[in-house]
């Protein structure tokens, strides 16, 4: 049995072992607890989204709490307007992909940081421009949803929380899904060669402006549906949410879970939810703030391929190196014996 056939047999397990968990997960925790996991799932596909479009894109966009704040706003007004959960929740996709478009537009002439500048000029003009728009958006009272999101009958569940966390955490699995199949499609290599030579790719063939803004709409579309996840779990919407620090957390939990990775979103969803209220109970005198943004420091010192990445390493120290296998020859392709 060779290293890759020990690497999958592992990788199965793993997954099983994995499963079985998240499907016990939410009947071993309180509402509060569960909450919080649904939380972070919704970030675990925002988080995905933005390492589409910077660590595989290498489009730096500091903005992008403004876009999950733009799928929560959309999908708390569309539930307000009788529309169906579903339908919603497939227009704050649509709406946030369409303001990300839009924002992709100004990416073809800048780059670096004066793109990353733009971005975060979005992130500080969201708040106020939702404050304006009270009418719409609630103002800084926020904007209630009427409708919640009740388990079906059919279901045989009866706590709602729970009910939350399987479509919350399916929903999180088929984007992680999706932006894996993305980043292996044509569309995903001809962003990859963007990213690493921008002329070349053109003389290759590769439509840059289509790329760019097209890269932007579908993280923005990730955002926007992991801010409808979190109108799932809680049937309100607050501008105080989706402040620049806001933005500034998910760049952070990015790094620190991994760019260029898929897999990275999950440990940084769990770090932007969880890391501050572990830090919380233990009542650090410096206050969390402080540990908090030390501990991702840390973390990004210790791995700075990311967490993902570390344990990559890891695994590749203990295992060594995985040749490709060899295709066997068959007896018609084989060597002639020389005469």
């Amino acid at each position: 049995m060779t290293k890759r056939d020990l690497l999958r047999g592992a990788s199965l397990v793993a997954g099983v072992v994995v499963a079985v968990v998240l499907m016990v997960l939410p009947h071993r925790f309180e509402a509060i607890e569960v909450g919080l996991i649904n939380q972070a799932a919704a970030f675990v596909i925002v988080i995905a989204g933005l390492n589409l479009l910077t660590g595989f894109g290498g489009l730096i966009s500091i903005g992008h709490g403004a876009f999950v704040g733009t799928g929560a706003y959309a999908a708390a007004w569309a539930l307000n307007q009788g529309w169906s959960w579903p339908l919603s929740v497939f227009f704050a996709m649509a709406f946030s992909f369409a303001l990300g478009f839009l924002v992709g537009i100004p990416a073809l002439r800048i780059k670096g940081i004066y793109l990353a500048l733009v971005t975060l000029a979005i992130a500080i003009v969201f708040p106020k421009l939702v404050v304006r728009l009270g009418a719409f958006t609630g103002g800084s009272g926020g904007k209630r949803v009427a409708a919640k999101f009740r388990a079906p009958s059919w279901t045989g569940i009866e706590q709602d929380y729970v009910w939350q966390y399987y479509v919350i955490v399916v929903i999180a699995v088929l984007a992680l899904f999706f932006a894996h199949n993305m980043v292996h499609s044509r569309m995903g290599r001809a962003v990859q060669a963007m990213a690493e030579n921008e002329t070349a790719a053109a003389i290759s063939g590769v439509n840059i402006w289509q790329t760019k803004t097209t890269l932007f709409g579908i993280s923005a579309a990730y955002a926007g549906l992991g801010g409808s996840m979190l109108v799932i779990r809680l049937p309100f919407v607050s501008v105080e949410s989706f402040d620049v620090f806001f933005s500034i957390q998910l760049y952070t939990a990015m790094v620190v879970g991994g760019l260029a990775t898929i897999l990275g979103a999950i440990p940084a969803g769990i770090i932007i939810v969880f890391l501050p209220e572990v830090l919380a109970h233990l009542d650090i005198p410096v206050g969390t703030g402080v540990v908090y943004g030390a501990s991702l420091v840390l973390l990004t010192f210790l791995s700075p391929s990311g967490l993902v990445g570390g344990v990559a390493k890891l695994i590749s120290r203990l295992v060594g190196p995985i040749e490709p296998p060899r295709p066997k020859l068959e007896p018609e392709d084989a060597p002639a014996a020389p005469s």
